[in-house]
């Protein structure tokens, strides 16, 4: 066994010194290695080469050449044992990524490829495919594709809905599919539909990233509801849905009326758009019916526009996901139209129902709204059952914060002193958030801060182009009394 480790790391490092795409000159050395070495090192070798052109440096170097205007191109013809030999090397490739500039294939080599008459994979042994660029040769990408795929990235850079989007996503093999990913893709009802049956026939499937294109403010066409008269299946492998979506999220709707995920653990929607995400309480309902409260541990439900209301409703149902660790449910907020409908009673509900949890973002960044009902008693009762809490955001209360701290001087004032037991809290988000514009209340609030969450460590004030950064004294304050402490125990 270490034998073979070490065997594959000294071929790997003979492939970073020889296989440069730049240096024209390696190509020689790596024909000349590549015919002296045997065949189980050959296999380590391919095993760490990732690019088309060093997989054409086994040809002649009167064969191709690279050129920033063609990129990777064909001289000349190769003969029939040239193109043998070239296969023989590209049969051992297990990973390929797109290439990078001027060294994307020209379109004389794809046809070299579809041509070839032997009708096997060019590449059998492939298990990774990361085709973040090229676009234009995406109707040639079946002939890259292997049934031993199992990890696929694509990118379709921001391009509209063609046939050829859905001819790329019912193409992909499926027997080994593990992991899919999907870039800046435009979606309508037919690339939806192809997804959902990629989705169906991938029994292995673990992963699924889809991210529509978010580059541009022309509107995709909607996704529409699909008829699909299949029975309802559990994804049981699914275990990662992440999907960062512009205009709408019918593929998850879609997706979650025809299937449940017994064995989900993380789940990531964040709407891009500017427009109302209109289904998103219904969506977030769909989300908790499918999901397995024993099993799920992140749940990141964002919007960098209006989305859900942040209420008690929405909170009711978090309490049954006790494994849950991380929890992002935000909309974008302010004093205009605050989303964050949250009380004492409902925090208390999240801390006594979840702790586990590691980071907790609820509403957007916090607003001057004078509706919040959060206090300090809340964030106390945070900091109490949530120990392993690490990053917190969320809207509170300052203003009755600094009256009830003033109230009970001696509750508040005293040094704080870290027990094993103490919040891990490292780090506080806020906005716009009122606060005294007097040292007293700066100090008052950090202090109390400093006993709820004795590790503190940073404040992040999101919103600086609004005015001064008061957090900036407050944590100032903080720091200072916390070495404070740390002297005296001394």
């Amino acid at each position: 066994m270490h034998e073979a480790l070490l065997v594959d790391e000294i071929v790997r490092r003979i492939a970073e010194q020889l296989f440069d795409p730049s240096d024209k000159s390696s190509s020689l050395a790596f024909s000349l290695c590549c015919r002296s070495l045997s065949d189980p090192v050959l296999d380590v070798l391919w095993k760490w080469q990732t690019d088309l052109v060093t997989l054409f440096k086994v040809l002649p170097r009167d064969l191709w050449g690279i050129s920033n205007t063609v990129g990777l191109r064909l001289l000349r013809s190769p003969t029939p044992d040239e193109w043998s030999r070239f296969r023989v090397y590209a049969q051992r490739m297990t990973r390929l990524y797109a290439p990078q500039n001027d060294h994307v294939p020209s379109e004389d080599i794809l046809h070299l490829v579809n041509l070839d008459q032997s009708g096997q994979p060019l590449m059998p042994r492939l298990r990774l495919l990361n085709w973040t660029t090229g676009h234009a040769l995406l109707p040639w990408l079946h002939h890259l594709l292997s049934p031993s795929l199992s990890n696929i990235h694509i990118d379709l850079n921001g391009r509209r809905a063609t046939p050829v989007n859905v001819a790329v996503i019912k193409a992909l093999p499926t027997a080994q599919l593990k992991h899919i990913a999907f870039s800046t893709l435009h979606t309508n009802t037919e690339v939806h539909a192809a997804l959902l049956d990629l989705t169906f026939r991938t029994k292995w499937l673990e992963s699924i990233y889809i991210q529509q294109d978010i580059n541009t403010e022309d509107a995709s066409p909607p996704g529409d509801e699909i008829q699909d008269e299949r029975e309802p299946i559990e994804l049981e492998g699914l275990t990662s849905i992440i999907i960062i979506f512009k205009n709408e999220s019918a593929f998850l709707q879609n997706l979650l009326k025809r299937t449940t995920l017994p064995n989900i653990q993380q789940i990531h929607l964040k709407h891009m758009g500017n427009t109302e995400w209109v289904d998103a309480n219904d969506l977030f309902n769909s989300i908790l019916r499918s999901a397995s409260p024993g099993v799920l541990h992140a749940l990141r439900y964002t919007s960098q526009y209006h989305g859900m209301d942040i209420t008690s409703a929405t909170i009711q149902p978090l309490q049954n996901f006790t494994t849950l660790r991380i929890v992002r449910v935000t909309s974008s907020c302010g004093i205009v139209q605050c989303k964050f409908f949250l009380s004492d009673d409902d925090i208390s509900t999240i801390a006594i129902a979840m702790p586990n949890l590691v980071e907790l973002h609820l509403g957007g960044t916090p607003c001057t709204s004078t509706l919040v009902n959060v206090s300090m008693n809340g964030l106390a009762t945070l900091a109490a059952n949530c120990t392993k809490l690490t990053e917190l955001q969320i809207h509170f209360d300052t203003v009755g914060f600094v009256n009830r701290a003033l109230d009970v001087p001696s509750e508040h004032v005293a040094l704080p002193w870290l027990t094993p037991n103490s919040c891990q809290l490292a780090r506080l988000i806020v906005g716009r958030t009122p606060l005294d514009k007097d040292i007293d209340g700066y100090w008052t609030i950090g202090m109390a801060l400093l006993q709820i969450f004795p590790n503190l460590k940073s404040i992040k004030y999101t919103q600086q182009l609004y005015g001064v950064n008061d957090w900036g004294e407050v944590m100032r304050i903080i720091k200072v009394q916390r070495n404070v402490a740390n002297l005296m125990r001394v």
